[in-house]
């Protein structure tokens, strides 16, 4: 994802990489989570009121203040299930298996519950 400002012989133009040339530019992995998650539904109303009712009473902990790690199966089980709930409700589009692996795997949680206020 870039765009290049140079200058020619006709003045200054933008120039950005073609179809071709993108298809080799190395993408973040989470860019690609994020277009999976996109296409699997996440971004839709109906999805997102998914995602609320299946995960607004998580807290997940990482052990501060003395408590337990949120095992990881226990996070890995909600992404399934959430998936499974956004399908059922017919706004995920076609997703293959690398995509359905990638979000499963690799998105920890909502934030809803984690305080983000800056200091």
């Amino acid at each position: 994802m870039y765009v290049d400002y140079q200058e020619t012989d006709e003045g200054f133009i933008w120039h950005q990489p073609s179809v071709i040339q993108s298809e080799f530019l190395h993408v973040a992995p989470v860019f690609q989570l994020v277009a999976d998650m996109r296409s699997a539904g996440f971004c839709d109303p109906t999805g997102l009121e998914v995602i609320n009712r299946i995960w607004r009473d998580v807290v997940p902990t990482n052990g501060s203040e003395g408590s337990q790690d949120t095992p990881w199966e226990d996070i890995e089980s909600r992404n399934v299930y959430t998936l499974d709930q956004i399908h059922a409700k017919g706004v995920a589009g076609e997703l293959g298996v690398s995509a359905l692996s990638r979000i499963v795997n690799t998105w920890t949680f909502p934030m809803h519950s984690l305080d983000l206020t800056r200091t």
